[in-house]
């Protein structure tokens, strides 16, 4: 994700990774080993993923997956994945481009509906909300489990 990430801020989307792990390990490992320089938000109470419908149940983690969600807050597009599968950049790069002047097309709980609104901290412990970051045009949302 990170060798792509001025390609989702050239289509106006920011990208936000969630994932279990505390502010700290994620610093660790993802921002301090491998550079990652887009918000990585640490959902440990799982809150978040359990909104996105996304947490796996026996290992209690976030599955795989990702989620475009327009200025208004509308879910636009989403992909799950599974333990071997993630959602594909390219894929994701061209639904944002396809999305600039769609319509969405679905009603109800899955595509087209309000995304839950959260408040997580990321690696230097500082909150980001959802909500508050309409200064793009779409935000990325993607859930992980240990790697992008």
């Amino acid at each position: 994700m990170q060798r792509h990430y001025l390609d989702f801020l050239e289509v106006g989307a920011e990208l936000y990774a969630i994932s279990v792990d505390a502010p700290d390990v994620s610093k660790a490992f993802f921002v301090g080993r491998n550079a990652v320089q887009f918000p990585v938000l640490s959902d440990q109470s799982r809150e978040t993923i359990k909104a996105y419908g996304v947490l796996a149940g026996i290992s209690n983690i976030a599955i795989p997956s990702a989620f475009i969600i327009d200025k208004d807050g509308a879910i636009r597009w989403k992909f799950i994945g599974d333990t071997t599968t993630r959602a594909n950049v390219d894929i994701m790069l061209q639904k944002l481009d396809e999305l600039k002047d769609a319509v969405p097309d679905e009603v109800g709980i899955e595509i087209g509906s309000i995304a839950p609104d959260f408040t997580l901290p990321n690696t230097d412990n500082k909150s980001v909300t959802l909500s508050a970051d309409r200064g793009w045009e779409n935000v990325v949302v993607i859930f992980y489990r240990g790697d992008f």
